[in-house]
């Protein structure tokens, strides 16, 4: 089973990377009350199968979550993959703002090419939904992302140390063109998980399941 943690830019619960993995994809999102990154892993490691250790694909701040995931509770994970993900300092590579940002600026900021995809769709990229309620979810989740994000700013001092009791499966996703957390942050993230499964996609930001489902997929699927 994969275990699915979005970004903090109110996905759509369906996407086509989702579609390209099939069936076994299951979506956790980051809804919650918690106060503590810690909190938070608590309170979605509740809410994953107990049957067997999972493949747990994080996205951006979900990458984050990922890892978090990963390092406290080692034992539920059986393959780490993070999409760009968030969580980690990297001298001279420092993550761009994003909070202060219209809805068209941060598609420029996070897409590669942002005339391939309809920002107007943004937040969760589907068209077929609600705007008002896509605002709501984009609210609720960027609400999670600064509370549990803000200071230090989108990344855990502590994270590189506790990271090493994971000593699973890991795979490094990032888009050729990440200006949010650029690839600095993906060599870093293979030097602490010691692993040179790392994929590159071209033609895509700081969200290539997004730009290139199927590439992403693939990277995943291999």
């Amino acid at each position: 089973m994969i275990v699915w943690l979005p970004s903090a830019f109110a996905e759509a619960e369906r996407l086509a990377v989702h579609d390209a993995l099939g069936d076994d994809v299951h979506v956790l999102d980051h809804d919650s009350s918690a106060t503590t990154m810690h909190e938070h892993v608590v309170q979605l490691v509740d809410r994953l199968p107990t049957e067997e250790p999972v493949t747990v694909v994080g996205t951006s701040f979900g990458g984050w979550v990922a890892a978090e995931v990963a390092s406290s509770y080692p034992e539920r994970v059986e393959r780490l993959v993070l999409v760009d993900a968030m969580g980690i300092y990297v001298a001279g590579h420092p993550a761009a703002e994003l909070f202060a940002l219209t809805l068209g600026q941060l598609g420029r900021l996070l897409l590669h090419d942002p005339t391939a995809v309809d920002t107007r769709a943004m937040p969760a990229f589907d068209k077929q939904a609600d705007p008002m309620k896509r605002h709501m979810k984009m609210i609720a989740a960027q609400e999670t992302m600064a509370r549990l994000g803000w200071s230090p700013y989108l990344h855990d001092r502590d994270l590189p140390r506790r990271i090493k009791r994971y000593t699973g499966a890991a795979t490094l996703i990032w888009g050729s063109d990440d200006r949010v957390v650029d690839d600095g942050h993906a060599q870093a993230w293979a030097d602490l998980l010691g692993t040179d499964d790392v994929h590159v996609v071209d033609g895509a930001g700081h969200l290539p399941h997004i730009e290139r489902p199927q590439e992403t997929a693939a990277a995943i699927a291999s």
